[in-house]
């Protein structure tokens, strides 16, 4: 199935809140937002944040496609100092520029107490929303499961935005 761009959700940040300077785009990064299954509620929590931090789309539970800029502008999304750049002995580029942000609203690790399974803010989630990792990542083995709904409307954006910008599969 093909993205049906009149369904994505527009949400937008006001004008200082992202860069509208354009630079070719080469990747995209998925993120989860370590909060609930809401978009519209984390393109709230955006607008509502100094500074140009942000992602171009969220991604509900429901699959809803919220639209926070347009993806040929940026906004910091990626944490990455020139230090970082420098451990790795490369040359330091600016990736946020580069890139299109997703965020997809999951909360991500999980504990594991008393039989439930428990958010990192003490919330409880229903054992249908988890998978359980054969090895640790990250120090963890339970996860939220992202819905069938994320899966598939994340896979149609990609599949556009790689169409749009001519990024490699």
């Amino acid at each position: 199935m093909e993205l049906d761009i009149k369904k994505i959700v527009q949400s937008r940040l006001s004008d200082d809140q992202y860069f509208q300077d354009i630079h070719k785009k080469t990747q995209i990064y998925l993120h989860h937002t370590a909060g609930g299954g809401n978009a519209v509620s984390v393109a709230k929590y955006f607008q509502q944040k100094e500074g140009r931090v942000a992602t171009a789309f969220v991604i509900g539970d429901k699959g809803a496609i919220v639209q926070l800029f347009s993806s040929k502008h940026w906004a910091y999304h990626l944490g990455l100092k020139p230090e970082v750049f420098a451990e790795m002995g490369v040359a330091y580029k600016s990736l946020d520029k580069i890139s299109v942000g997703i965020e997809i609203c999951n909360y991500g690790p999980l504990k594991k107490q008393n039989g439930n399974f428990i958010n990192y803010v003490g919330g409880k989630v229903d054992k249908s929303q988890v998978t359980e990792l054969t090895e640790k990542y990250k120090g963890h083995i339970y996860w939220q499961k992202y819905t069938d709904e994320q899966i598939e409307s994340t896979r149609q954006l990609l599949v556009y935005l790689c169409d749009t910008y001519g990024i490699s599969r």
